[in-house]
């Protein structure tokens, strides 16, 4: 059976045009922005640093890694705002947390900060509250 450069030509067109219009339409495809009290460029965020958002704060504790806490301190709900060195430390008893595990390392607090929900994709950051 031939095949008429016609038809040849027909059949080309259609299957080429339904792969443009394919790639096209996932080239327009966003992931949708998940629901968020606080949103961020990663390198907004200091390494062995944090900003806080609110009641809470998103720390990089080392470079790529990023956390996210309540900023209220478990010692006796002061706000936890100093923030260097990979440590934070509340004003009012200078209660001091480690950045990466939000456990006290140092002063009265006994009790890890509550951690926050914080998604990441790619170079921007969603801080989403209390984590679930």
């Amino acid at each position: 059976m031939t095949c008429s450069r016609r038809i040849f030509l027909l059949g080309t067109a259609t299957t080429l045009s339904g792969a443009v219009l394919a790639a096209c339409s996932a080239l327009g495809e966003q992931e949708p922005e998940p629901e968020h009290i606080a949103k961020m460029e990663s390198k907004d965020i200091p390494v062995g640093g944090a900003v806080a958002f609110g009641n809470f704060f998103v720390a990089q504790p080392k470079e790529g890694v990023f956390k996210a806490y309540s900023a209220e301190c478990t010692h006796q709900g002061g706000t936890v705002e100093i923030f260097e060195n990979g440590k934070g430390r509340c004003r009012e008893h200078n209660s001091t947390f480690d950045l990466e595990t939000g456990v006290p390392v140092w002063g009265p607090a006994r009790d890890p900060l509550e951690p926050a929900k914080l998604t990441n994709r790619g170079k921007t950051l969603y801080l989403q509250g209390k984590d679930a």
